[in-house]
């Protein structure tokens, strides 16, 4: 599966370590700093209003399942493309990539504001 010529690819095997190695990060602080509790997290901050979303504190971890789903929808698009038109599928990759530095950023803002 790893031996064909899309993962052989200089840009795309980076991006791919890249976005694993990002949401595994995100996962490791969102375990690691949101504390298991009865009472509910503040899952939305707004600057305007204040509080706009609390839920359990399970819902943290919906941040790294999305990025994994990115990865591995971004990548599947991108194997695809790869043959046919490989600056589209770069562009995937680098966007995956984007994508789980949002979340990452997200993580760290929701640690922040429950801690």
């Amino acid at each position: 599966m790893f031996t064909s010529l899309f993962f052989k690819d200089r840009i795309i095997k980076w991006s791919l370590i890249s976005s694993i190695f990002l949401d595994a990060l995100l996962l490791v602080l969102i375990y690691f700093q949101i504390p298991i509790r009865v009472e509910p997290i503040v899952l939305r901050y707004n600057i305007y209003v204040g509080i706009s979303l609390i839920g359990p504190w399970y819902q943290a971890f919906y941040l790294p399942l999305m990025g994994f789903v990115i990865i591995i929808f971004n990548f599947l698009l991108a194997k695809m493309m790869f043959l046919k038109e490989k600056t589209l599928a770069y562009v995937l990759a680098v966007v995956a990539i984007l994508c789980q530095l949002s979340l990452l950023a997200t993580g760290a803002l929701l640690v922040i504001v429950n801690g």
